[in-house]
Protein backbone atom coordinates (compact mmCIF):
# COMPACT_ATOMS: atom_id res chain seq x y z
CA UNK A 1 0.00 0.00 0.00
CA UNK A 2 1.59 3.02 -0.80
CA UNK A 3 0.59 6.09 1.26
CA UNK A 4 0.65 9.61 0.18
CA UNK A 5 0.72 12.55 2.78
CA UNK A 6 -0.41 16.03 1.84
CA UNK A 7 3.16 18.15 1.98
CA UNK A 8 5.04 14.87 1.54
CA UNK A 9 8.34 15.13 -0.60
CA UNK A 10 10.34 11.37 -2.43
CA UNK A 11 14.17 11.17 -1.87
CA UNK A 12 16.02 9.07 -3.60
CA UNK A 13 19.19 7.31 -3.30
CA UNK A 14 20.52 6.53 -6.76
CA UNK A 15 22.98 3.70 -6.72
CA UNK A 16 25.28 1.75 -9.13
CA UNK A 17 26.15 -1.80 -9.68
CA UNK A 18 26.19 -2.74 -5.62
CA UNK A 19 23.29 -5.17 -5.75
CA UNK A 20 23.87 -6.78 -9.16
CA UNK A 21 24.24 -10.27 -8.29
CA UNK A 22 21.14 -9.68 -6.01
CA UNK A 23 19.04 -8.36 -8.71
CA UNK A 24 20.18 -10.97 -11.25
CA UNK A 25 19.08 -13.81 -9.32
CA UNK A 26 16.22 -12.56 -7.94
CA UNK A 27 15.50 -11.80 -11.62
CA UNK A 28 15.84 -14.94 -13.00
CA UNK A 29 13.96 -16.82 -10.03
CA UNK A 30 10.72 -14.40 -11.23
CA UNK A 31 11.49 -15.12 -14.43
CA UNK A 32 12.47 -11.34 -15.11
CA UNK A 33 15.22 -9.87 -17.84
CA UNK A 34 17.91 -9.15 -16.76
CA UNK A 35 17.85 -5.85 -15.31
CA UNK A 36 21.90 -5.33 -15.68
CA UNK A 37 23.45 -3.54 -18.37
CA UNK A 38 26.19 -5.93 -20.28
CA UNK A 39 28.94 -3.02 -20.18
CA UNK A 40 30.35 -0.67 -17.67
CA UNK A 41 30.04 2.02 -20.59
CA UNK A 42 25.93 1.19 -20.76
CA UNK A 43 25.68 0.94 -16.92
CA UNK A 44 27.76 4.75 -16.33
CA UNK A 45 25.30 5.77 -19.34
CA UNK A 46 22.12 5.09 -17.32
CA UNK A 47 23.33 6.35 -14.07
CA UNK A 48 24.43 9.44 -15.24
CA UNK A 49 20.47 9.92 -17.27
CA UNK A 50 19.12 8.68 -14.11
CA UNK A 51 21.13 11.61 -12.10
CA UNK A 52 19.73 14.13 -14.66
CA UNK A 53 16.16 12.79 -14.63
CA UNK A 54 16.01 13.34 -11.00
CA UNK A 55 17.74 16.58 -11.11
CA UNK A 56 14.83 18.07 -13.94
CA UNK A 57 12.10 17.04 -11.89
CA UNK A 58 13.59 18.55 -8.75
CA UNK A 59 13.34 15.40 -7.03
CA UNK A 60 16.07 15.18 -4.07
CA UNK A 61 18.78 13.23 -4.13
CA UNK A 62 21.88 11.00 -2.78
CA UNK A 63 23.83 10.08 -5.45
CA UNK A 64 26.07 7.21 -3.74
CA UNK A 65 28.87 6.13 -6.54
CA UNK A 66 32.80 6.12 -6.31
CA UNK A 67 32.67 7.68 -10.09
CA UNK A 68 34.54 11.12 -10.35
CA UNK A 69 32.72 11.34 -13.82
CA UNK A 70 29.11 11.13 -12.49
CA UNK A 71 30.21 13.17 -9.67
CA UNK A 72 31.12 16.42 -11.48
CA UNK A 73 28.30 15.98 -14.46
CA UNK A 74 25.92 16.18 -10.98
CA UNK A 75 27.63 18.98 -9.31
CA UNK A 76 25.45 21.81 -10.11
CA UNK A 77 21.95 19.69 -9.07
CA UNK A 78 20.96 21.94 -6.53
CA UNK A 79 19.21 19.19 -4.70
CA UNK A 80 21.96 16.65 -4.73
CA UNK A 81 24.09 14.83 -2.22
CA UNK A 82 26.75 12.75 -2.62
CA UNK A 83 28.21 9.47 -0.37
CA UNK A 84 30.84 7.51 -0.84
CA UNK A 85 31.58 4.45 1.17
CA UNK A 86 34.07 5.06 4.67
CA UNK A 87 37.68 4.75 3.33
CA UNK A 88 36.75 4.99 -0.10
CA UNK A 89 36.79 7.68 -2.51
CA UNK A 90 37.64 10.40 0.55
CA UNK A 91 38.81 12.58 -1.97
CA UNK A 92 35.81 12.52 -3.75
CA UNK A 93 33.98 13.38 -0.96
CA UNK A 94 36.49 15.88 0.57
CA UNK A 95 36.52 17.71 -2.92
CA UNK A 96 32.89 17.42 -3.09
CA UNK A 97 32.61 19.11 0.43
CA UNK A 98 35.46 21.65 -0.13
CA UNK A 99 32.68 22.78 -2.80
CA UNK A 100 29.54 23.32 -0.13
CA UNK A 101 28.06 20.35 -1.41
CA UNK A 102 26.16 18.05 0.65
CA UNK A 103 28.55 14.58 1.37
CA UNK A 104 28.17 11.76 3.10
CA UNK A 105 30.06 8.72 4.26
CA UNK A 106 28.32 5.37 4.69
CA UNK A 107 29.13 2.13 7.07
CA UNK A 108 27.44 -1.10 5.77
CA UNK A 109 26.49 -3.48 8.40
CA UNK A 110 26.07 -7.17 8.85
CA UNK A 111 27.68 -10.35 8.97
CA UNK A 112 31.13 -10.59 7.60
CA UNK A 113 29.41 -13.34 5.20
CA UNK A 114 26.98 -10.52 4.13
CA UNK A 115 29.52 -7.04 4.31
CA UNK A 116 32.59 -9.22 2.53
CA UNK A 117 31.08 -9.74 -1.15
CA UNK A 118 29.91 -6.06 -1.23
CA UNK A 119 33.29 -4.91 0.11
CA UNK A 120 34.72 -6.73 -2.75
CA UNK A 121 32.10 -5.75 -4.99
CA UNK A 122 32.83 -1.96 -4.41
CA UNK A 123 36.62 -2.02 -4.24
CA UNK A 124 36.05 -3.77 -8.04
CA UNK A 125 34.24 -1.14 -9.50
CA UNK A 126 36.74 1.45 -7.43
CA UNK A 127 39.40 0.15 -9.18
CA UNK A 128 38.04 0.42 -12.39
CA UNK A 129 37.13 3.21 -12.01
CA UNK A 130 40.20 4.76 -11.42
CA UNK A 131 41.53 2.75 -14.45
CA UNK A 132 39.46 4.54 -16.45
CA UNK A 133 38.34 1.36 -18.66
CA UNK A 134 34.79 1.45 -19.68
CA UNK A 135 35.53 -2.12 -21.20
CA UNK A 136 36.34 -4.13 -18.38
CA UNK A 137 33.19 -5.15 -16.33
CA UNK A 138 33.08 -6.10 -12.49
CA UNK A 139 31.97 -9.55 -13.16
CA UNK A 140 35.99 -10.28 -14.53
CA UNK A 141 37.03 -8.48 -10.82
CA UNK A 142 34.75 -9.83 -8.46
CA UNK A 143 34.44 -13.79 -9.84
CA UNK A 144 31.07 -14.39 -9.31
Amino acid sequence: MIIIVEHSQMGVKLVRGAYMYQEREYAAQHNFLDPVHNTASDTHAAYDAGALMLKEKGTPVVLATHNWSSIQKALDNPNAGFAQLYGMGDWMTVEVARRGVPSYKYVPYGSVQETVPFFIVVACVCILADSGSGSVFVTSCAGK
